[in-house]
């Protein structure tokens, strides 16, 4: 991971953007898959942070399965 973190800011690049954004949304998705593993299966995934209009808000929503109900509290 640091390696690839210290290649991409070598090409100017943010590594949270090219990185860590990624990574988090490829760990809540195969925490999601380990969740609902059948048509039959229930599970409630609770976020405790703010996603929406943030730059990671893509990848959140993107590793969510489809069809998944999304509820925001204040």
């Amino acid at each position: 991971m640091e390696a690839s973190r210290k290649e991409v800011m070598e090409q100017g690049l943010d590594p949270v953007t090219v990185i860590d954004y990624p990574e988090m949304g490829l760990k809540l998705k195969q925490g999601c898959g380990r969740l609902i593993r059948t048509e039959r299966d229930k599970g409630k995934i609770v976020i405790l942070d703010r996603i929406l209009n943030t730059p990671w808000e893509k990848f959140v929503r993107g590793a969510l399965p489809a069809g998944a109900k999304v509820m925001v509290e204040d």
